[in-house]
């Protein structure tokens, strides 16, 4: 489509009614335009009855002769506010569509590919021609006869009364307002009859107004001067106007609270104490509290929901054992840590020194600790970096896993990294990738992976030869979620 804009596909050439999201730019419309003025905006507010064309600025896309766009507001439309974008093409001529005595086919294409989308536009606008506004339904008129008005009536503008109707109704009103004044001459009559029958009235009401005012202060009296109830009850009544009888009524305070904490019932503004708990419905010894005391003054966190249903217990990281090396020990026992209730493990490896240089080793034990397997039943695989190159090796029947593939350098902080671990049905297997510094000096980047065919339930972790001497190990189970 970059010379030739063509197919045209059937369309209107304008926007369904939308609504703003916020934001001041929109695009993504069903139709494409030539120039950027031919498009025009329109916006209808709440409590405005009729849609109005806005300015704004349009920018095509890609620039292509037949172009997306996107339209930009001079502020930002909120989602009370309705939009039409239409394109509004005034046709013209711009470019010969011959060359010398050739025809300029590509040029032709443009052309007839604009004609095509003004006749689009304008057989859109046919059905406005009585210019109702967007989404209301189109009118006919009717054979309207000269001197009427026009008059509504469904979808047609139907003769109204005409100017001799109007006229009578003027001359029917002055003869009303004759009647009118016969009647109040008699109705002065028969109001002297009535001052008699007012003043009565006004006596009996004033006597009814008295008694009332005893009532009301007796009534308040009685209120103020009943003895104070700190704790209320559930069976406790309040008087209240019943709106659907007109009658006095009482509820309890249990139908109150329920009447209001209901799920018809939307509680907007509302703030809670941090002390306010949440309940279980079936056990409200089963509570849930809201610490909010680490938010910063005067600021507000949001807590967002994904759109599905979320078992906390089933997210992240659930720490299931810490180990501190402040004194140098020679191993660093894990006992009955791998379990059914995680099929992946994180171990962190933060700071690991050796006593002496050595490499940093792995044994498992499938009877809690007892005894741990030292035979020729490990395999691993290891890439590291050299000085000037990589190195690969696989090593089967091994009695431990190696998993720092070279040696640290004694006594200093030198190896993190943070191991995952797979407990599989038969074996168990891991990988690591670990950067340290050697006990040639060099900076090493290896990357380790191992199994061993054997149903682990603890792990130990030591040094070749020597201590460990400093660090600190830490086992996650990861949840199932």
């Amino acid at each position: 489509m970059a010379d030739t804009p063509f197919p045209i596909p059937r369309q209107s050439r304008q926007s369904d009614i939308l609504v703003g999201n916020g934001g001041a730019t929109y695009g993504g419309f069903a139709f494409k335009i030539f120039d950027v003025l031919d498009v025009e905006a329109w916006t209808k507010a709440t409590g405005e009855v009729r849609f109005t064309k806005q300015t704004v600025t349009v920018a095509k896309v890609s620039g292509l002769p037949l172009d997306d766009f996107t339209v930009t507001f001079a502020s930002n439309q909120p989602a009370t506010t309705e939009i039409v974008v239409r394109s509004a093409r005034i046709s013209e001529r711009s470019v010969a569509m011959t060359n010398g005595t050739r025809l300029d086919l590509t040029a032709l294409e443009k052309e007839v590919s604009k004609q095509a989308s003004v006749l689009q536009e304008l057989r859109r606008d046919i059905d406005r021609a009585m210019k109702v506004d967007f989404g209301e339904t189109s009118l006919t008129i009717d054979d309207v006869p000269d001197g009427t008005v026009l008059m509504k009536d469904g979808d047609r503008l139907v003769a109204g009364p005409d100017a001799s109707d109007i006229t009578d109704a003027q001359a029917n009103a002055a003869a009303a307002a004759a009647s009118a004044s016969a009647a109040s001459t008699s109705a002065g009559n028969a109001a002297s009859s009535a001052t008699a029958a007012n003043t009565a009235k006004n006596d009996a009401q004033a006597a009814a107004t008295a008694a009332a005012g005893i009532v009301y202060t007796g009534y308040g009296g009685a209120i103020n001067g009943a003895s104070a109830k700190s704790n209320l009850a559930d069976a406790d009544k309040f008087g209240i106007w019943d709106s659907a009888t007109a009658l006095l009524a009482s509820v309890t305070l249990s139908n109150l609270v329920s009447s209001i904490f209901r799920t018809t019932r939307k509680i907007a503004n509302a703030y809670f104490l941090s002390s306010a708990r949440f309940w279980d419905a079936t056990d409200n010894t089963k509570g849930l509290a809201l610490d909010l005391s680490a938010i910063t003054t005067a600021v507000t966190r949001t807590l967002k929901m994904a759109n599905r249903d979320t078992d906390l217990g089933k997210l992240g990281w659930e720490l299931i054992s810490e180990t501190v090396v402040s004194s140098a020990v020679a191993a660093v026992d894990l006992v009955n840590v791998l379990s059914t209730a995680f099929d992946d493990y994180a171990i962190e490896f933060q700071n690991i020194a050796p006593s002496t240089a050595a490499t940093f080793m792995m044994r498992v034990s499938t009877d809690a600790g007892a005894t741990w397997i030292s035979t020729a039943t490990y395999a691993y695989s290891s890439v590291v970096s050299l000085p000037s190159s990589a190195s690969g090796a696989q090593i089967t029947g091994a009695a431990q896993f190696v998993i720092s593939s070279t040696t640290l350098v004694a006594n200093t902080a030198s190896l993190s990294a943070t191991m995952k671990l797979r407990r599989q049905a038969t074996k168990r297997q891991f990988e690591m990738p670990c950067y340290f510094l050697s006990s040639g000096g060099d900076r090493v980047l290896a990357v380790i992976g191992g199994d061993i065919a054997q149903q682990a339930d603890s792990l130990r972790f030591y040094m070749s030869t020597g201590n460990v001497a400093a660090g600190t190990i830490r086992l996650y189970g990861v949840r199932k979620g």
